[in-house]
């Protein structure tokens, strides 16, 4: 049986820690300071699923894992402007 070739680039939930296809998933990056919707933006990357977006980016945070993985601090106060902007933007 032939191995199947990934028809696109797959990635890591920063949060849940499942592999899926880019487009499953929701990219965040560093910029100026402020971590943010990273569609399009270039930099190191964190992704999180798209179906599951706050409870995997809670998992992050809970983790720990946002400044493992960009490689950076980010406040706890961010974090959660980022949420509440994310939540926002959901309903």
């Amino acid at each position: 049986m032939a191995e199947q070739i990934p028809t696109e680039p797959v990635r890591t939930c920063v949060g849940c820690r499942r592999r899926a296809g880019q487009s499953a998933l929701v990219r965040f990056v560093v910029s100026d300071r402020r971590l943010v919707l990273g569609a399009g933006r270039a930099g190191r990357g964190a992704w999180l699923c798209r179906d599951r977006l706050l409870e995997c980016f809670d998992a992050a945070r809970e983790r720990r894992r946002w400044n493992a993985v960009l490689r950076t601090d980010i406040a706890v106060a961010e974090l959660s402007s980022l949420r509440t902007e994310l939540l926002e933007e959901l309903s």
